[in-house]
């Protein structure tokens, strides 16, 4: 498993199978036991260090090979039992980031990711709904822990450049449902490094806001000073030259549904 880190995420994901395949045939006495995944994945956390220096990911890498194990029984993690252990007992920031990893992974509660968690599956083949529901987790655990660096990895593992219109649509309608300072700044940001790296193209920017411009009279019924909070939040993005004219020129007013062309006039 250790080569493995070192190795693509296909490669990952068929050593998670051999590992899963490894414990259901020690229902029979013929490979490993539960306490066989605890002590491997042990010995793998005590020498992250090491590791670490071949795969700088290496951390990420180890959370994820243990929250699909603990997805596949192989590991009990019962009353959160296998995490348990650690508390206070952790001297190493890289075994630390990876028991984190896997912590977060475990509580999120969706096997459909963590059965494609090394994206062995395309991107690009899954249900559009699967990806929405993807990108809102990555937008909730990036205002959990304002890390960038780690949402901006997690869409790019997406591998759907062309579906990350409903992206920006999910963290604009986010952070107009939060209704707070902090939520406004983490949304500007996270759009800046977006734009100016080109990670998200203008052209999926202009559609997601467009789409979301024609839904905000529904979107004002859970959240009553949304045309408010959307100039507020419309004019910093365009004194950071991140909007253009061809999109703020778009806002609709309060009442009022942005005009597309066939529209009567």
């Amino acid at each position: 498993m250790g080569s493995s880190c070192l190795q693509a995420n296909l490669n990952d994901f068929i050593e998670s199978i051999m590992l899963s395949f490894g414990f259901a045939k020690s229902i029979n006495g013929i490979i490993f036991r539960i306490n066989d995944y605890i002590n491997c994945f042990n010995t793998l956390l005590t020498t992250l260090s090491d590791l670490s220096l071949d795969n700088p990911e290496c951390s990420t890498d180890i959370g994820k090979f243990i929250a699909r194990s603990i997805a596949d029984k192989c590991i009990d993690n019962t009353d959160g039992k296998y995490f348990a252990r650690y508390k206070g007992n952790v001297k190493c920031a890289k075994m630390q980031a990876a028991l984190d990893k896997a912590e977060i992974l475990v509580t999120m509660g969706e096997f459909y990711f963590l059965n494609n968690i090394w994206g062995a599956r395309s991107s690009g083949f899954r249900p559009v709904r699967e990806l929405a529901d993807r990108m809102n987790f990555i937008i909730h655990e990036y205002y959990d822990s304002g890390d960038g660096d780690e949402t901006i990895r997690c869409l790019k593992e997406l591998n759907v450049p062309h579906f990350f219109h409903e992206f920006i649509y999910e963290l604009m309608d986010f952070c107009l449902e939060k209704n707070t300072e902090r939520a406004q700044q983490l949304t500007i940001a996270l759009l800046e490094t977006l734009t100016k790296t080109a990670i998200i193209t203008y052209d999926q920017l202009k559609t997601g806001m467009l789409r979301l411009f024609d839904d905000m009279d529904d979107i004002q019924l859970d959240v009553p000073n949304v045309y408010e909070q959307l100039q507020s939040l419309i004019k910093q993005l365009e004194e950071k030259k991140i909007l253009n004219q061809d999109i703020t020129s778009n806002i609709p007013q309060k009442g009022r549904k942005r005009l597309t062309s066939g529209d009567a006039k």
